[in-house]
Order: C-alpha cells, then sequence, then structure tokens
C-alpha cells in the first residue's frame, strides 16, 4: 500500500470516528428536544452504511486533493458551519499545515455552539489562529474585510455552505473573491441549487476562475464544485 492509500485511509477512518461523535452529540440533544431541526448532511441524508462511506470517501478525497494544493499557514475559511461535518474534514486535510482557520455561522440552531466545542477539542491544537464570526454573512463578511484589509487576497481556501437565498450566495461569492488570492482554491456546495450553479458559472466566466475536478459526487443529494482563482 503506497502512502497516499495509507494517508487517505487514516483520514476516511479519522472522518468515521469524528462522524460518529457528531452524530452522538445531536442524539443526545434530540433526546432532550425531540423536534429539534438539524440542517445539513447529518439531518439530510438518509443512507446505509456502505453508501454513506461511499460519500465520505469522494467528499474526503475531493478535500484532501484540494488541501493538499495550498501552502503551509494558510488562511483558510469556512461559510456556514453547522455541526462540523465539513471543517472537520478540511482540518483532516490541514492536520500538519497550522492553518489560520475563519468560521462565519448564522448560530441558528442550539447544536451550533456545542459542535463548534467538539470541533475544537478535536483540532485546536493544530490550528495557528482559530475565529468563530457570528451572524449573517451577507453583514459579517463585509465588516470582516473592512477589518481586515490586511487579509485581503491571502486566503488559500474557502468553503461557501451557508445561506442558500439568491442574496446571501451572491453576496458570500462578491466578498470571497476578495478574500481568494490568486492560485486560492474555492469550494461551493449545493450547487444542485440552479441559482447557486449560476453564480459558480457566472465567476468561471466573468472573474478569472478555472473549474478543478476530481472525485465526481453526482450521484448524491449536495453536490459541490470546486473552482481556482487564476
Amino acid at each position: 500500500m503506497n502512502n497516499i492509500t495509507q494517508n487517505f485511509n487514516s483520514k476516511l477512518n479519522n472522518m468515521v470516528k469524528i462522524t460518529n461523535n457528531i452524530h452522538n452529540l445531536i442524539n443526545s440533544m434530540k433526546k432532550e428536544d425531540p423536534d429539534m431541526p438539524v440542517e445539513g448532511n447529518y439531518g439530510n441524508f438518509q443512507l446505509n452504511n456502505e453508501e454513506y462511506n461511499n460519500f465520505l470517501n469522494k467528499k474526503i478525497s475531493n478535500l484532501l486533493w484540494a488541501m493538499n494544493l495550498t501552502e503551509n499557514n494558510p488562511n483558510v475559511c469556512e461559510i456556514g458551519f453547522n455541526t462540523g461535518f465539513s471543517s472537520s474534514m478540511m482540518m483532516l486535510g490541514l492536520y500538519n499545515k497550522n492553518p489560520n482557520f475563519y468560521i462565519f455561522d448564522y448560530n441558528e440552531h442550539k447544536y451550533v455552539k456545542p459542535c463548534l466545542e467538539l470541533f475544537k477539542s478535536n483540532f485546536n491544537h493544530k490550528i495557528n489562529n482559530f475565529k468563530f464570526i457570528e451572524g449573517d454573512s451577507v453583514i459579517t463578511l463585509p465588516n470582516f474585510i473592512n477589518e481586515n484589509q490586511n487579509l485581503m487576497r491571502t486566503f488559500d481556501f474557502i468553503h461557501i455552505d451557508g445561506g442558500h437565498s439568491e442574496e446571501c450566495i451572491k453576496n458570500d461569492f462578491k466578498n470571497c473573491d476578495n478574500l481568494i488570492k490568486r492560485g486560492g482554491i474555492i469550494i461551493i456546495d449545493d450547487t444542485n441549487y440552479s441559482h447557486i450553479n449560476n453564480e459558480v458559472d457566472f465567476y468561471i466566466n466573468n472573474y478569472n476562475y478555472v473549474e478543478l475536478f476530481f472525485s465526481d459526487i453526482s450521484k448524491f443529494m449536495h453536490l459541490h464544485r470546486i473552482i481556482q482563482k487564476k
């Protein structure tokens, strides 16, 4: 077994453990509040183990591949933390790179902060600088940019998985375009929604991005696309 395969299998096993811990935390909260809504992968995927592991394989392989393209001490941004599923996958790929990790989340659900504490317990020792910015990204992202002009065009990787309204996705894209550096990578989730998919096309056609392809997840419910700033 080569080193790349061993590394991937190790990351996959770790992600399965982390996912189980997230599920256990959510399940314990739902016992206290059975009507508590849960969004994202946890709430929407009703898959058997084989299907779920296949999804994890492909999702992790995309993120690991993208993370391998980043330099050490990268600036990384996650818009839409939710349960920390994607943030955890990102950190597995960045495990020895000491990233500066910025998370923007509306904190709409009661499980977000407990899941954030779980994420920090898993990865805080591997993060150089960590910030959780709470609120509507339509407001918090431009405020962050205005207050941190030195960080414009310095981000190596951004994951857009926040609000799905047209206003939100347009604003998130606009602000992320101000943050991403040349050669930086953006992954956009939920491109099965036509207006999100169209926004990706718009930026490829008008803002000097190229689409990257690695592992196909087209058969699953939540699609994503990967683009790189030229």
